[in-house]
């Protein structure tokens, strides 16, 4: 009897036992689903984002190809504005240039003209060859002053470092127009022009524009004098 009672006993423990560590297996099931569903549902949001910057970074890609696009299609049209108006500056140039030649054959040989009538009249031919030369002089004055108003209705003044430096470089090696460039410029527009890193040749160009004023205004005031 007491060993029945005994096996009932063990039986019970036993069985209450693994009850227990069943129970101990379904909450660790649960537990893992519980997570795996945690970790599927961070997985999905994390490439839902993931998708989002990959779309937002596709739009900023391309925004700025069509940005650098549409500026380098303006920095085209610019250069090729300024191309077109140096040909026409030089066309212009060309042109004064054989009037001019043209006018001082003329006036040439109207020098020697005066000379063969007034062989004898030495003061009158030194006023007269005095008066030529005066002349010649007043002409090729009038043609470079004639060039320049017409070259300054080529140029425009720059707004930008980027324009005024576009400009400079088309027109480089030519100081005449160089300085009507400078002439031109806004002096409100110098300092945000100036301020920015230009090259060494650009500045050499500047500098040697703006000795030319000196030159000119010490000429005028030898002519005066």
């Amino acid at each position: 009897m007491m060993a029945n009672k005994k096996a009932a006993c063990c039986g019970f423990m036993l069985m209450w036992l693994l009850a227990r560590k069943l129970f101990g297996k379904k909450l660790s099931l649960e537990q893992s689903s519980f997570s795996q569903q945690g970790m599927e549902a961070s997985i999905k949001r994390l490439l839902a984002e993931k998708e989002e910057l990959a779309m937002q970074l596709t739009n900023s890609l391309l925004e700025m190809e069509e940005e650098k696009a549409i500026q380098c299609a303006r920095e085209k049209a610019s250069i090729e504005a300024i191309e077109e108006k140096r040909k026409l500056y030089n066309s212009q140039i060309t042109s004064l240039s054989e009037k001019l030649s043209e006018v001082l054959s003329l006036c040439r040989s109207n020098f020697f003209l005066w000379k063969g009538i007034l062989p004898s009249q030495q003061r009158k031919r030194q006023t007269l060859s005095l008066w030529l030369k005066a002349s010649v002089q007043d002409l090729a004055s009038c043609a470079a002053s004639r060039a320049m108003a017409e070259a300054a209705k080529s140029i425009s003044p720059p707004n930008t470092a980027y324009q005024f430096e576009v400009s400079c470089r088309a027109l480089s090696g030519d100081r005449s127009p160089q300085a009507h460039l400078l002439k031109v410029t806004s002096p409100s527009a110098l300092p945000q022009i100036f301020k920015n890193v230009m090259s060494a040749s650009m500045l050499v160009d500047i500098v040697k524009c703006v000795a030319t004023f000196f030159r000119s205004a010490t000429w005028i005031l030898k002519k005066k004098s």
